[in-house]
Order: structure tokens, then sequence, then C-alpha cells
């Protein structure tokens, strides 16, 4: 129970990192309580903030959650929280509650953008994104080795490509013709041998004899993971895989014919 609560809790500060916006959501939902709360929009609201914190903070139905979505993106469950509309409404509220002065209404009305402001900063200053230069906009080294696979592809063969986690969760978005044995996070896997390939492949020094027999066992023609040493890159060679390229930090290899 202390561990769940401590769990919890911790997801709740990673969420909000160093910005204010989890008091101003208490402000602005107490503003609402004290001077609104006959309004119908303003229970409602009200009613949904108290029930949703209610089911994330309370041990029993965050572990259920979690059972469902997994402990690891806990966090997306605070993307149903209403920050926006709720902050927005009592904003609204406040600004309308001088009356007609135009003054007093463009008053409070900088005063709470620049409330907004000072609560956290934008989140393309916080390095979350970073520019791509592929169509449909995933990592532009899941784009770079679908291309390169695609230009080793010999007539009519199937491209089937093993992957590591971050990776598997792209490859297909960008290019739907390729088939995987896993998808993210090893869901999907229909054996052992293919969450067993998605582990060694995901791991920080992979085995490379090891990733070579499970891939042929699986029927993968092509593979990608970080750059092997020099002794593993050779184990995985003997295994049948030759090195087609490399772009940033991933190796691509491609079993050898006849194999």
């Amino acid at each position: 129970m202390e561990e769940m609560i401590s769990a919890v809790f911790s997801v709740w500060k990673q969420y909000w990192g160093e910005g204010l916006y989890p008091y101003l959501l208490f402000a602005a939902a107490l503003y609402l309580f004290l001077f609104h709360r006959k309004k119908a929009a303003s229970r409602q609201m009200l009613l949904y903030t108290t029930v949703f914190l209610f089911l994330f903070f309370f041990p029993a139905s965050a572990w259920i959650i979690q059972r469902c979505i997994g402990p690891e993106v806990y966090w997306r469950v605070l993307w149903l929280l209403p920050v926006v509309p709720l902050v927005a409404y009592a904003g609204t509220e406040f600004v309308e509650g001088f009356g007609k002065s135009r003054i007093l209404q463009g008053t409070a009305f900088l005063a709470v953008i620049v409330l907004i402001v000072c609560c956290g900063k934008s989140v393309w200053q916080a390095g979350n994104y970073t520019a791509v230069h592929n169509y449909p906009q995933v990592p532009d080294e899941a784009a770079q080795v679908c291309r390169l696979v695609n230009e080793q592809k010999e007539t009519d063969e199937t491209l089937y490509l093993a992957a590591d986690d971050y990776l598997a969760a792209y490859i297909r978005v960008y290019d739907p013709s390729i088939y995987m044995p896993y998808s993210r996070g090893g869901k999907g896997a229909a054996h052992a041998a293919s969450l067993e390939l998605y582990q060694e492949l995901s791991a920080p020094s992979p085995n490379g004899a090891r990733v070579g027999e499970l891939a042929k066992k699986l029927g993968c023609n092509y593979l990608t993971c970080a750059a092997l040493s020099g002794e593993q890159q050779a184990l995985l060679e003997q295994a049948g895989y030759y090195l087609l390229g490399t772009m940033d930090r991933y190796a691509v290899y491609k079993l050898e014919n006849g194999e």
C-alpha cells in the first residue's frame, strides 16, 4: 500500500516537473468552488476533477488502472485531467467578474495571462521534441533503416525485420509492408523465441551469436540493433548476417542468400 502511494505521488511529481501548473489548477478549482459553485458548468468540472483525482491517487483504483495499461505509462492517465478547460473557465469567470469596465477587465486578462506564462515554460524549450525529416514524422533513424532495407530488397522478397524496442515502435508506421516478429514492448510476440530476440536486441550489449540464432529461427532476413562490438559482430556474421550499413547509433544486417 505504502509503495503504491509513493509510486503514484512520484508519477504526479514527474509529470509536472518544475512547473507550477498543479498549483494553478488547484487555485482555479478553489476559485470556482468559492465564487461560482452554483453554476452548473462549475459543478460539473469540479465534480469530474474531484472524482478523477480520487481515482488517480487511491491505491486500489491506481493498481487496477496500472494493471490495464502498465505502470510505466500510468502518467498518461493525467492527460484526462481537464487542466486547460478548468483554468480557462476560471480565468474567464475571473475576468468577467469585473463587470463592464474594459480597463479592469483588460488588466485582469493580462494578469491571468502573465500568471499562466510564469507557471511553466514552453515544451519546445524543454528538449522533448526534435525536428525530423520524413513525412510520417518518425525518428530519422527509423526512416533510414526502412529506406536501407528497401534499397537492398530483392525482387519479390518479403521484408521481415527485427529491431530493438525503440525502433520497433516506428518501423511499420513508416513502412507497413515490413513485417516484424513483435511490436513495441515485445507485444505481439507469438513465440518465446520472439520475446527473447526482442530482449536481446533491446539489451545494452546484444549477444551476436544468440541474436543470429533467434533471428534465423524466426525467419528474419533483416535485423537492426545498436552497433555491436567487433567480437559480437563477428559472431553475428558467423550466424549468417552481414552488415549492410550504419546510421547514427544503429547498424543494419541482412541474412546471406541461401541461409
